[in-house]
């Protein structure tokens, strides 16, 4: 029995199925892609400006840095202390079924707080 027509339908049916589970694949990749990237560059941001807390431009200093690494934020927030530092940022996230099902689960927030603790720094996620 000849049953080359048979497995040509199935593939046929079969096919809108895997189309549809790679394109899922690929969005959940690149959106988990796209917050890691956000997180190592705020975690950085906030390190790297631990011992500059008091600079008079040091707000202005991390604005420049979050604009020059991230394509574009929704918000960011920038909280100065003597001791701390936090620092928030949105942004919505590209992918693929966001624009066909138009909903708000694209947007990403992010906040790291760093503090000076007798002489040690620690940074801490929030968000």
């Amino acid at each position: 029995m000849n049953n080359k027509g048979q497995t040509l339908v199935l593939f046929i049916i079969l096919l809108p199925v895997i189309l549809i589970l790679l394109a899922l694949i690929i969005n959940l990749g690149s959106t988990s892609i796209q917050k890691r990237k956000l997180d190592i560059i705020v975690k950085n941001i906030v390190e790297d400006n631990m011992d500059n807390l008091n600079d008079t431009n040091i707000t202005e200093q991390i604005d420049l840095m979050l604009k020059n690494n991230i394509d574009k934020f929704e918000e960011r927030n920038i909280i100065i202390t003597s001791d701390s530092l936090k620092v928030s940022v949105t942004i919505k996230l590209n992918n693929i079924f966001g624009n066909i099902l138009n909903n708000e689960e694209n947007i990403y927030q992010i906040s790291y707080k760093g503090t000076i603790d007798n002489n040690k720094v620690k940074i801490v996620r929030r968000g």
